[in-house]
């Protein structure tokens, strides 16, 4: 073999050996960027968890032994013994069905509930107003002073969307919270959008909460969901559950809020008809946890009107977490009934006496957990 061929065949390995090199070092690299991009990943779903956990999530040390002592005597209240007649609701519930079934399932009426609000109504209205299948607007006037009134060019715009009769407001003579839950009249759909001034939920989301109401048109189908729990502290009693994170966590919840939920327009009949005694002179009394009762209404009938498989009375549709946190941003300077002074304390009260005044019973509650 000639010195020349000698010297490129030992060129070539040098080569090959400079070209596996390369290929090691380019694998242990990529290997290293993987698990380096795979540790940051994990960080960053930490640091999510934690982020939510403290947007979310209410310490509860806020219940404190003695506030949790407080839930667990509910029969102390004046109003534990009343009692309720289930087969009258339902009876009540078969003849409101029949006289709303020519309404229409096709679209829905948005019920907008404020008080001394006009920027954030006036955003809510301008949202709504966009969505697809709403077939009006109806607002709950409980301020003590006359409504937006379509005679003024500049209440119009505002207040009515520019659509004349799209927006209608219905006047209240008290400041009641339970005027959120009067019947309306002239309603032309089955289907009612209770939701607060300050919650805008985006319209696309609005579309699957309809379609999931179409499916389950008996229950409390809504965006805000919150958990009712058996404490145990040498008495029966329950305690509120709003952590957010838990809820989500467990998958357990049995009160929809109406703050932003869909119902079949007879519970608002029912609520003004069949309710237990006593219970809306409890709920004026505390300004707080009409929707609580709503939900135990609308679970007794449901419960009671499922002969074999028991249905769900909540129907929790999700949202984006986009949605979730730029809302909670915004809401940071926005006072409402939540944010008052043992207001956690006084949900868990209101579960066990209104439990009482639906049940008759300080060891049963209405609520049960979706299905």
């Amino acid at each position: 073999m000639s010195f020349l061929k000698i010297r490129r065949i030992s060129g070539l390995s040098s080569h090959c050996h400079c070209l596996l090199g390369y290929r090691s070092a380019l694998f242990f690299s990529m290997k290293r960027r993987f698990y380096t991009k795979a540790f940051i990943v994990s960080l960053t779903f930490i640091l999510l968890i934690t982020i939510m956990q403290s947007l979310f999530v209410v310490d509860e040390k806020r219940l404190s032994r003695k506030s949790r002592s407080k839930t667990c005597s509910p029969t102390s209240s004046p109003h534990a013994k009343s009692s309720w007649n289930l087969s009258s609701a339902l009876q009540a519930d078969k003849e409101y069905d029949f006289s709303l079934s020519s309404k229409s399932t096709e679209t829905f009426t948005v019920l907008i509930n404020t008080f001394k609000r006009r920027s954030l109504l006036k955003r809510a209205v301008a949202h709504y107003s966009k969505c697809e299948n709403v077939s009006n607007i109806r607002v709950v006037w409980s301020e003590q002073v006359k409504p937006p009134s379509t005679l003024n060019q500049t209440e119009m715009h505002d207040y009515f969307a520019r659509h004349f009769g799209f927006v209608q407001y219905d006047t209240h003579r008290t400041t009641s919270i339970q005027n959120r839950y009067a019947r309306l009249v002239n309603l032309k759909t089955q289907a009612v959008f209770h939701v607060d001034d300050d919650v805008r939920i985006p319209c696309h989301s609005l579309e699957s909460g309809f379609q999931q109401w179409k499916k389950h048109k008996d229950a409390l189908v809504g965006f805000e969901v919150r958990a009712h729990e058996l404490v145990g502290d040498g008495c029966i009693s329950f305690r509120y559950n709003h952590n957010r994170f838990d809820i989500w966590w467990k998958k357990r919840y049995s009160i929809t809020l109406t703050k932003a939920a869909f119902s079949h327009a007879k519970y608002l009949l029912l609520y003004e008809t069949n309710l237990p005694s006593d219970v809306r002179s409890y709920v004026d009394q505390r300004t707080n946890c009409e929707d609580i009762a709503m939900q135990m209404l609308v679970s007794s009938i449901v419960r009671g009107k499922s002969l074999t498989q028991l249905k769900s009375a909540t129907v929790y549709v999700p949202t984006s977490t986009f949605y979730k946190i730029t809302s909670k941003l915004e809401k940071r300077n926005i006072q409402g009934i939540s944010s008052n002074v043992g207001h956690i304390e006084t949900r868990s009260n209101c579960i066990s006496d209104l439990s009482i005044m639906f049940m008759g019973d300080s060891y049963q509650t209405p609520l049960y957990y979706a299905t």
